[in-house]
């Protein structure tokens, strides 16, 4: 996805890591080794790592399917999307 979003802002990209975690991708940038777009919900006071916004900004959405009226499940996606909606 960040490269995606680099190329649609007219930026070549030069790839050396592959991360999907958070907590990876903070520590690369504390140590000066990359950039990372992490969203807010990821965000973690890191000595080393200053956060700004994108412009425009990156969005992402969020799906969810249920083959069950459990609860449970129900309750959880209400507060996603109570969480989501701000």
């Amino acid at each position: 996805m960040q490269s995606i979003a680099l190329l649609e802002a007219g930026i070549e990209p030069t790839i050396r890591y592959e991360v999907s975690e958070y907590s990876t991708q903070l520590a690369l940038v504390e140590a000066g080794l990359a950039v990372a777009l992490v969203p807010e919900t990821a965000r973690a006071k890191t000595a080393g790592v200053r956060y700004l916004p994108t412009e425009p900004a990156v969005t992402r959405s969020l799906r969810a399917a249920s083959s069950t009226r459990i609860p449970a499940v129900g309750a959880l996606l209400d507060a996603l999307n109570s969480i989501l909606s701000k």
